[in-house]
C-alpha cells in the first residue's frame, strides 16, 4: 500500500523520469506506471531491458503534451527545425549553371551570387550550424512536419469547449512521488508518476484527475478495449492514489482526454467508473506484490516456465471466443515507454 507521497514538481516537461544510481531489480529503484505494466507482461524482459531515456528526436505524443499542457516551456527546451533553408549559390547569367567557382568554366562569364530555397539538409553548412547552435542551448530539434502536426492537435484540444475548460481548471504536468510498503517482504518501493491534469477542487471538475493520451482510434469500445489491454486503469489507479496520499484530497474519478494521431485529430473524453478504478487498484496491488517477491527471491520469470514436463514447459493455446472476432489493428500498436502509460 502507498504509505506516503508528495508533489515533487509542477508543469514538468513530458520526458522520461530521471534514473537513479539504483539498478532494476533493486528495492530502491524508483518505478512508474510504465515499469509496472512492463514487469507485469514479462518480469525478465523488464529486468534485462533498457530503462527509457530521452530520445534524440521528440515524438508526436511528447510534443502534443508540451504544446497543450506546458506551451510556455516549449521555446526553452525545443527548437522547431525549418523545412527549408536559404543557400547562397553562384549562377552563370548566360547558361544558368551553378558552381563554387567565380567564373563559369563553360561560358567564361563571371557568375552572379544568388540565393536558392532548398529542402533542409543536415549536411549543409547552414543547417549544421543551426543544429550546433541549438545543441549548445540544450534544445531538442523537432522537425517542421512533426511540430505542425502536434500544434494542429493541440489546437484541436484548445478549441474543444469542454476539453479546454477542463484544462483551464487544472494544474498540469504534476510530478508525484511516493512510497509503497509491502508487508510480506518489508520493502519500501519508491513510486513516481506524472499527472497530466489536476483540476481545482472548487471547479466543476473537482472530483476528477486526468490523463492526456494519443490514440489511433478514440471510438467508444475500440479505445476502451485497447486501453485496458495496455493497463491504463492500473496507471490511473496509481495516479489517483499517489495524489490522494500527497494532498489528502482523494478524487473518485479519472478522466482520459484523447486525441487521435491522424487528421483531423479528433478529440474525445472518457471517465472511469468506480469498478474500473477498483479493478486497477487490485491489479496494481497484485503487480506490486509479485514485484517485491521477485526482488526478494531474485526470481524474474520469463514468458513461459522452465520445466521437465513438456505439458508445463509449453503453454497451451486454446481456441477462445474472442479469436473468432476480426483482428483489431489498434491492439498491436506500441506505446511510448517513459513517464506514463499512453494509448499510442
Amino acid at each position: 500500500m502507498i504509505t506516503s507521497a508528495f508533489i515533487a514538481a509542477a508543469a514538468v516537461l513530458p520526458h522520461p523520469l530521471d534514473n537513479t544510481a539504483f539498478k532494476r531489480g533493486d528495492a530502491g529503484y524508483p518505478i512508474d506506471a510504465w515499469d509496472l505494466v512492463a514487469f507485469d507482461r514479462s518480469a525478465r524482459r523488464w529486468l534485462q531491458g533498457t530503462p527509457p531515456v530521452l530520445k534524440d528526436r521528440a515524438t508526436l505524443g511528447e510534443m502534443i503534451r508540451v504544446l497543450s499542457l506546458t506551451p510556455a516551456k516549449a521555446a526553452d527546451s525545443y527548437a522547431r527545425r525549418p523545412a527549408t533553408y536559404v543557400a547562397n549559390i553562384n549562377e552563370c547569367p548566360t547558361c544558368g549553371s551553378t558552381g563554387p567557382g567565380r567564373v563559369c568554366n563553360t561560358c567564361g562569364v563571371e557568375r552572379v551570387r544568388q540565393t536558392e530555397v532548398r529542402p533542409w539538409n543536415a549536411k549543409a553548412k547552414y543547417c549544421a550550424a543551426w543544429a550546433e547552435h541549438h545543441e549548445n542551448l540544450h534544445h531538442r530539434p523537432v522537425g517542421d512536419d512533426l511540430w505542425t502536426r502536434a500544434a494542429t492537435a493541440a489546437n484541436q484540444l484548445a478549441t474543444e469547449a469542454t476539453t479546454a475548460a477542463f484544462a483551464s481548471a487544472s494544474q498540469t504536468q504534476i510530478r508525484l512521488e511516493g512510497i509503497w510498503h509491502d508487508d510480506a517482504t518489508g520493502f519500501d518501493i519508491p513510486l513516481r508518476t506524472v499527472l497530466n491534469y489536476a483540476p481545482e477542487t472548487t471547479s466543476k471538475y473537482g472530483n476528477m484527475l486526468g490523463s492526456l493520451s494519443l490514440t489511433n482510434d478514440a471510438t467508444r469500445g475500440t479505445w476502451e478495449r485497447f486501453a485496458i489491454n495496455r493497463s491504463a486503469h492500473v496507471a490511473a489507479a496509481l495516479k489517483q492514489d499517489l495524489w490522494a496520499a500527497a494532498t489528502g484530497n482523494p478524487r473518485p474519478t479519472h478522466a482520459w482526454v484523447l486525441v487521435e494521431r491522424l487528421e483531423p485529430y479528433l478529440v474525445a473524453r472518457r471517465r472511469s467508473t468506480p469498478s474500473v478504478l477498483e479493478a486497477g487498484r487490485l491489479r496494481l496491488a497484485s503487480i506490486m506484490a509479485r514485484y517485491c517477491l521477485a526482488i526478494r527471491d531474485n526470481d524474474w520469470p520469463s514468458l513461459d516456465p522452465e520445466h521437465a514436463d513438456p505439458d508445463v514447459a509449453f503453454s497451451p493455446v486454446d481456441y477462445e471466443p474472442w479469436m473468432a472476432l476480426p483482428p483489431d489493428p489498434h491492439l498491436h500498436t506500441s506505446f511510448e515507454p517513459g513517464q506514463e502509460v499512453v494509448t499510442e
